[in-house]
């Protein structure tokens, strides 16, 4: 599916909330909800649940999942309860040579940088922090710096498809020609990307690929999901939980202790993964992306927001290159100074929600969003900047 309308009707936002920020946490679908209710339901009657409900809705979850990043091989996907669990899976397996480095962004998400961090200060190695330019539009000279710091000596280069705080993409291609160069491991933090923008599985081909599950894939806080390629088949997990032993799904042999795991991805994924609340929930939100379809939603993003821009433009916010960014998620900066957390105060009375990162105001668009909420946005920044007599 790729012309989408608007699919507000699927969430319970009401008229006067114009809701710009999935890139903070995306409103729960009623379909979602509605998967949650029935769940409580269930675990209220717990007899009702049977051995089968431990493995089979997670199987489908990681099936769902495998559609919407594009692979078959849902074998290798993993459940766990945050981003940072996903990476540390991987941070585990990572035995860098005493000289070498790990390549990560200047202003990365937290979980992106103390994992490497801590790896870089165990094993003597160094955290190469890329800096991006002091200039409005930086995307093209941030990309040559993260490709010029990519060596013969980098073993692992942590990346997201784009910055959290402003949208400014990266161009992964290139990052995975390069890391095959030098033999670097790529991994990669989706969770601003994945469910709402295009990605190229078989192009990126990451060695992992981390997602939280509360943004884009619509789901509840404290679930996410992991492909783990090949590099980790033979992982340990970071923790020994049950589920994850071969013939845990036989309840009457639990007890006949198997000192195997099962095959790649479930290997490494989380005590109490079967999560009765939540795998539920993430499964109903996945569905609805997989009906709607990434595209679909990168293609409403887009055409919602393209006639608006010169309008934008005109009141002096300044975006990056259109090459350099996604259509879901942008930061807006100012050609003159203004006071981003009064703007967002002012936006906020007026019930236009946003966020400020940095020195940017970041808007996030979805299927849930209209004319109506970017013209309210429009209005809101004009209204601000005349009250305090910001010359355009």
């Amino acid at each position: 599916m790729t012309n989408l309308s608007s699919q507000r009707h699927a969430f319970q936002l009401d008229n006067a909330t114009s809701y710009l920020n999935a890139a903070y946490m995306a409103p729960m679908p009623n379909a979602t909800a509605s998967a949650v209710e029935e769940s409580i339901k269930r675990m209220q009657h717990p007899h009702s649940i049977v051995a089968e409900d431990w493995f089979e809705p997670v199987n489908a979850l990681r099936q769902k999942y495998g559609e919407i990043i594009g692979t078959k091989d849902w074998e290798r996907i993993a459940i766990t309860p945050s981003c940072s669990y996903g990476i540390a899976n991987v941070a585990k397996h990572i035995k860098p040579f005493k000289g070498s480095n790990i390549v990560v962004t200047t202003g990365q998400f937290p979980s992106n940088y103390y994992t490497w961090a801590k790896v870089c200060g165990a094993f003597h190695c160094e955290l190469r922090s890329v800096d991006p330019p002091k200039t409005p539009q930086r995307g093209r000279i941030w990309n040559e710096r993260i490709l010029d710091a990519i060596d013969s000596n980098t073993c692992l280069v942590s990346l997201p498809p784009l910055f959290h705080a402003d949208g400014t993409r990266f161009q992964l291609e290139a990052v995975r020609t390069r890391c095959h160069e030098v033999g670097a491991r790529l991994i990669v933090d989706g969770t601003q990307l994945i469910g709402a923008g295009e990605w190229d599985m078989e192009t990126i081909q990451p060695d992992a690929l981390i997602c939280s599950g509360y943004k884009w894939l619509l789901g509840p806080y404290g679930t996410g999901m992991a492909f783990y390629g090949p590099a980790f088949d033979d992982a340990s997990p970071i923790e020994e939980n049950w589920v994850i032993r071969t013939n845990s799904h036989d309840f009457r042999t639990l007890l006949d202790y198997s000192p195997d795991y099962r095959p790649v991805g479930m290997r490494l994924s989380s005590g109490e993964h079967a999560a009765f609340l939540h795998i539920p929930a993430l499964l109903a939100s996945a569905s609805l992306i997989s009906n709607w379809s990434v595209n679909g939603i990168a293609s409403y993003t887009t055409q919602l927001f393209e006639p608006f821009e010169t309008r934008f433009r005109e009141l002096g916010c300044v975006f990056e290159e259109e090459t350099y960014r996604y259509p879901h998620l942008l930061g807006i900066r100012f050609e003159q100074s203004v006071d981003l957390e009064q703007l967002n105060n002012h936006l906020r009375t007026n019930g236009v929600y946003v966020s400020v990162r940095d020195d940017v105001i970041r808007i996030s668009l979805h299927v849930w969003n209209t004319t109506d909420d970017l013209e309210k946005l429009l209005q809101g920044i004009s209204t601000y900047l005349k009250s305090r007599n910001v010359t355009l």
